[in-house]
């Protein structure tokens, strides 16, 4: 595990009550949509390559 990511977890607890629970919400929230937003592009990756193969032969 690296620093950056160590020092983030075992400092978890702090930023959460640093940043309150409207910022934690509104960052579940944005990860989410970035999450979506990766799967959605995965499909159309895997539709698209499909579709190529298929006009390919």
């Amino acid at each position: 595990m690296d620093p950056i990511s160590a020092a983030i977890l075992l400092a978890s607890g702090l930023l959460m009550e640093k940043l309150g629970p409207r910022t934690l919400r509104a960052l579940v929230r944005l990860t989410g949509m970035l999450l979506i937003m990766m799967a959605v592009q995965l499909l159309m990756d895997g539709v698209t390559a499909y579709i190529t193969d298929l006009r390919t032969g």
